[in-house]
């Protein structure tokens, strides 16, 4: 799949495109069994992939891990919506890209490992 907004990534799911106020992207996969929503930030805001990465983890009570290829991931549970989101760091030409795929919890041992996968084909402009 390639989106609008500049990302791709390789999955064997079916994904529907939903409107979003809070996300530059939004879309809802195996209808409605998991979602992936993606956000832009401008690469002028932040000194590095590396800052960036830090600081998005962080505002989730996570940590993010530095993959061999130099991207970033991280995982965390929201308690409140109830979902598990595995995250993934990069950098394009012109923004950071935060790529987040989730379910809810009930889900994540049939979706979590995939998380990890797909998030590794995650390439961005």
């Amino acid at each position: 799949y390639t989106f609008d907004v500049g990302f791709s990534v390789t999955m064997k799911a079916t994904l529907a495109e939903q409107e979003s106020q809070m996300n530059d992207f939004y879309a809802l996969g195996n209808d409605g069994e998991f979602a992936i929503i993606c956000n832009l930030e401008p690469l002028a805001d932040y000194e590095s992939l590396d800052e960036y990465a830090k600081l998005a983890a962080e505002s989730n009570n996570a940590t993010a891990e530095k993959a061999a290829d130099g991207n970033y991931f991280f995982s965390y549970i929201n308690d409140e919506q109830g979902y598990h989101f595995y995250t993934a760091v990069r950098q394009g030409a012109e923004n950071f890209y935060r790529v987040a795929f989730y379910c809810p919890l009930d889900n994540w041992s049939f979706y979590g490992d995939d998380f990890a996968q797909w998030a590794e084909t995650v390439t961005v402009q």
